[in-house]
């Protein structure tokens, strides 16, 4: 190994150089001390590489043991890093966008001397991810990111959900890859390796045990400030409220859900400021809140989308400008003033400073088949399919309860895009059901999406047609693989629209709610009934695998079943021939052993209800 300015070197060039020895009795270890040029530098002695920084002595970085970096790896979340693949399309400020509150978020990590929080507050939907994703590009360039941790919107698969508990390791992970802070790496993989029971610790447990404690420690042996408090660096933390609850899919009831997560972001609140609490923390915070949330979060300085000050008007419309531009180019038959001035003022007064709004409405227009200036007049309201009924307007602006009681604020310009954009699809009610469907399965991407898939459908090409409207909304991939497919919402307030808000059909007798479960409960019992799903397979290969999935997917819909919901389905699913379906049910599963026994009882009550009475 070769000699470094950070005095790293091997045994062999120690001996040369030696001047004093001293062989410490209790240990294999030997110290160097070797004068140079006035200076003394101490060599710890192993059969690993040394490392010295600022006469503290520092293990190499090849030890301690390799499995506790493992270990870390193992806790992290991967899909919160700033440069994860999952981020590859992440949304970024449009160049000569956002730059005034730019310009004041960088005043005050470079002028701001105290380390403090810097909260970022404004409602859903105003690009506040968008926001901090290109500050923490730039910080990157600047090399003063010194973590991030950004919650997935809508995260494609299991292995994409980000729980509370991987917060401090993941800012930990990524703190220890700096070359300055190599004295954390030590630190934090020793007390892994001493008591991995670390993971399971409560947040505050492992911040004191992960990042302060290394601190307080070097700063106790360093004289002055070291490299790292000099260097100004950030942590960018986004999307907290998108937090996913451990165990959500085991939580029915989405009040649940809601107080787990309020419980969650309150906890990542308090380990954030128990962190710039301490004086020997070196790191500025820049973090996002919703308007809503963000009342009781203390905070050293605030920057509000809000404020007048950061009025998004023209930056919007530089967006729709560059964005129509750029699909006039692509379509030469549209006149080079497309769509005009007076459109894009409409749309930004529509947008009233949502950037989600006209993201929405460019991906929308920009999707084919149809014409972009037919899809653009879905927008307007200039096409026919587009009148959306008076009771689901009523619906859309009444006020909403949460089922757990909690007031929830959403938009009306957003909801009106999003109930124009479903109206025009050749099927508005089975779109939603749909959608609703597969939120209420729990469905995550790969071989789930793909069994969704076929049980929805019901013919061949359903799903391009009836998705073809809300293509801007949600993106549907790969659905004949079964490890790929999936279903991708742009924006979270989609799925709470199509969950919370959308009642245009519902009336007093409750009758799309049950209408909603016969149209789901129908959709399986066909597929038990048919023996497969309603469009034949590509491969009888995957016959097995369709079974078994709708055996599973039929368990977890009748435990998701409201009280007093319908009770036709126990003679339909006798009726598909249970003889054929029970080689399917695998006795070692759970689910496998349940519908077993749920096909018993059902058979048994049934021949139980025709046995003539005895006199």
């Amino acid at each position: 190994m070769s000699t470094s300015s950070s005095n790293v070197t091997t045994i062999g060039e120690v001996n040369q150089r030696i001047a004093t020895t001293y062989t410490d009795q209790s240990s294999s270890t030997t110290t160097n001390v070797v004068r140079d040029g006035g200076r003394y530098s101490s060599f710890q002695i192993n059969a690993q590489a040394v490392y010295t920084h600022n006469g503290v002595h520092q293990p190499g970085p090849g030890s301690p043991n390799p499995a506790a970096l493992k270990e870390l790896y193992n806790n992290i979340a991967h899909a919160a890093l700033h440069n994860a693949a999952n981020r590859r399309d992440a949304p970024r400020c449009h160049e000569g966008t956002h730059t005034r509150v730019q310009d004041d978020i960088f005043n005050w990590i470079d002028e701001n001397a105290k380390r403090g929080i810097l909260l970022l507050e404004g409602p859903v939907g105003c690009g506040k991810s968008a926001l901090l994703g290109t500050i923490a590009d730039k910080l990157q360039k600047r090399d003063q990111l010194a973590a991030a941790f950004f919650f997935p919107l809508s995260p494609p698969s299991p292995e994409a959900l980000c729980h509370k508990h991987q917060f401090v390791t993941t800012l930990a992970y990524q703190l220890i890859q700096h070359e300055d802070l190599e004295f954390m790496r030590h630190h934090v993989l020793s007390t892994i390796e001493k008591d991995p029971s670390i993971f399971k610790m409560h947040l505050r447990e492992q911040l004191e045990a992960l990042i302060l404690k290394p601190l307080r420690k070097q700063a106790s042996r360093s004289q002055g400030d070291p490299p790292y408090v000099r260097h100004r660096r950030v942590i960018v933390v986004d999307g907290v409220y998108d937090c996913t609850p451990v165990g959500v899919y085991d939580l029915l009831d989405r009040s649940g859900i809601r107080r787990s997560v309020e419980q969650d972001v309150a906890e990542i609140q308090a380990v954030l400021q128990q962190a710039v609490g301490d004086p020997l923390f070196p790191f500025q915070i820049l973090l996002s809140l919703r308007d809503e949330s963000s009342n009781d979060m203390p905070r050293d300085t605030i920057i509000s989308l809000s404020d007048k000050r950061y009025d998004p008007t023209a930056d919007i419309a530089l967006f729709l400008r560059h964005q129509f531009a750029a699909i006039q180019c692509r379509h030469s038959h549209l006149p080079a003033t497309w769509p005009g001035e007076d459109v894009i003022r409409v749309l930004v007064r529509k947008a009233s400073g949502l950037f989600i709004y006209v993201a929405t409405v460019v991906r929308f227009v920009e999707r084919p088949p149809k014409p972009p200036q037919v899809r653009l007049d879905i927008i307007l309201g200039k096409a026919k399919r587009t009148v959306v009924p008076i009771g689901a307007s009523r619906a859309l602006y009444a006020p909403k309860s949460h089922p757990g009681g909690v007031s929830l604020q959403f938009s009306a310009p957003l909801d009106s895009l999003y109930a124009r954009l479903i109206w025009s699809s050749s099927n508005p009610l089975l779109v939603v059901r749909w959608l609703r469907a597969f939120q209420q399965l729990h469905i995550t991407r790969g071989m789930a999406t793909w069994f969704f898939h076929l049980v929805c459908e019901s013919y061949e090409g359903e799903a391009d047609l009836l998705f073809e409207s809300t293509s801007g909304l949600v993106r549907t991939a790969n659905l004949q693989n079964v490890d790929q497919a999936e279903y991708t919402f742009y924006h979270p307030s989609f799925q709470d629209f199509c969950s919370d808000y959308w009642e245009p059909m519902k009336i007093q007798d409750m009758s799309e709610c049950q209408a909603q479960e016969m149209w789901l409960v129908g959709q399986f019992i066909l597929a038990f009934r048919n023996k497969g799903p309603q469009v034949p397979l590509t491969s009888s290969v995957h016959l097995p695998l369709f079974c078994q999935t709708l055996i599973h997917y039929w368990l977890v819909l009748m435990e998701d079943r409201p009280p007093g919901g319908i009770q036709y389905y126990d003679n339909d699913l006798l009726a598909c021939d249970p003889d054929w379906w029970l080689p399917f049910a695998d006795l070692r599963r759970e689910d496998g052993r349940c519908f077993t026994e749920l096909l018993y009882v059902m058979a048994h009550a049934q021949v139980s209800s025709t046995r003539p009475s005895v006199s």
